[in-house]
Order: C-alpha cells, then sequence, then structure tokens
C-alpha cells in the first residue's frame, strides 16, 4: 500500500527533478538555530531526494497510485502542480502522469461521470467518514514538528524543580505551535485547539 509519506518523498523528489537542487548551506543552518544532527538529517534527506529524483516515472507512480487509492482531491491537484512544472520547465512529464489524467478524461466522457471531480476524485458515499487528505496530512506532521522543536527548547531550559502551576513543557511547547501558526496566517485557522496539536504531535511522536 502506498502511504503518505511514499506520496511526499516522490513529490519532493519529482520537484528536484524539475528544479534541481540547492546545495546545502551548512553554516547557514547552523546560525539558524539547527544543531549539528538536524543538520546532517537534512542532508541525508537531499541526498535521497536526489537519488529519487534520478528516476521520476517511479515517483509519479507512487503519488499516481496514492491519488487514485485514496480519490484524493488535495494529492491529484499536487500532481497537477507538478505536471505543470515539468511543461514550464521544458520537460516532458512523466508518461505515469501524462496515462492518468488521460485515462480519468476518458472516464469524464463516459457516461459513468457526471463532472470532472467525480472523474479525478471520486464520489463520496454516503455515512463513510471523508478521509484525511495529503494536505491535512502535512499540516498535522507540521504540528507535530513544531511541538517537537519548540519541546525541545522548553526542555533544555527547564529548571530541576517545575514551579508550582507553571504548565509542563509539552503543554507549553503545544501552545507556542498554535501561537505561531496563527501569527502566520491571515485567516482564522481552524483545527489548531490543544487537544487536536496534542493529537497530531501524538501520532508523529509516539511514546516509546
Amino acid at each position: 500500500m502506498t502511504t503518505a509519506n511514499d506520496f511526499t518523498q516522490a513529490h519532493d523528489a519529482l520537484l528536484v527533478a524539475a528544479f534541481g537542487s540547492p546545495e546545502l548551506d551548512e553554516q547557514a543552518h547552523l546560525s539558524a538555530g539547527m544543531t549539528p544532527a538536524q543538520v546532517e538529517t537534512l542532508r541525508a534527506r537531499i541526498v535521497k531526494l536526489r537519488d529519487a529524483a534520478t528516476d521520476p516515472e517511479a515517483c509519479a507512480k507512487v503519488m499516481v497510485n496514492y491519488a487514485a487509492t485514496n480519490a484524493d482531491r488535495s494529492a491529484w491537484m499536487l500532481i497537477f502542480a507538478r505536471f505543470d512544472d515539468f511543461v514550464r520547465q521544458g520537460k516532458t512529464p512523466p508518461t505515469a502522469f501524462i496515462e492518468a489524467i488521460n485515462e480519468r478524461l476518458c472516464v469524464f466522457r463516459s457516461i459513468d461521470s457526471n463532472s470532472l471531480d467525480d472523474a479525478f476524485f471520486g464520489k463520496q458515499g454516503k455515512g463513510h467518514p471523508e478521509s484525511t487528505s495529503i494536505t491535512d496530512y502535512w499540516w498535522e506532521e507540521t504540528n507535530a514538528s513544531l511541538v517537537k522543536f519548540f519541546l525541545s527548547r522548553h526542555q533544555t531550559t527547564r529548571t530541576a524543580k517545575k514551579m508550582r502551576g507553571a504548565k509542563s513543557p509539552l503543554d507549553q511547547a503545544v501552545d507556542d505551535t498554535i501561537a505561531l501558526r496563527k501569527k502566520m496566517s491571515n485567516t482564522n485557522e481552524r483545527g489548531l485547539s490543544v487537544t487536536t496539536i496534542k493529537r497530531h504531535y501524538g501520532r508523529f511522536n509516539p511514546k516509546k
């Protein structure tokens, strides 16, 4: 089964295939507050993406499989965006994209579909809860990463004995995450409750 992580890896690799990847500026990242270990993790990810980008066809197949299997509108929109990247860069889009889009257009032309939405994104059955889209998944992962970042900062400055009435490092990290997300947004963000952010953190950082 193609997972959200598989889709993310394939998507990012296609960005590298279309535009290339910048060289890692280690000093700049260290100056911005990243630890040497975090820089090395980033370096390893860049190398992995560059390797995957050498086979854009395989990456495209992963994205199409995920989008079709999950009837994920966001995933299809990202496929369209990466298709557009290749065209604008004067490169031929992966055959898997061309074939998948053509197949969906054939469905649209048939009597089995009433709209492009039906053809590409599928129909949601009654009583069947809508699955999390890939973009929702990415936001959840971002929230979890932010909590982890703030948590590491609070834990390093935490006194040996917590003051009475003070928030725990995790609660403070969740509050900081919510505050940052709201500050970054020009609209009212939904799904930024303490309970929701804690659930996101627990999903990507399960207790050992």
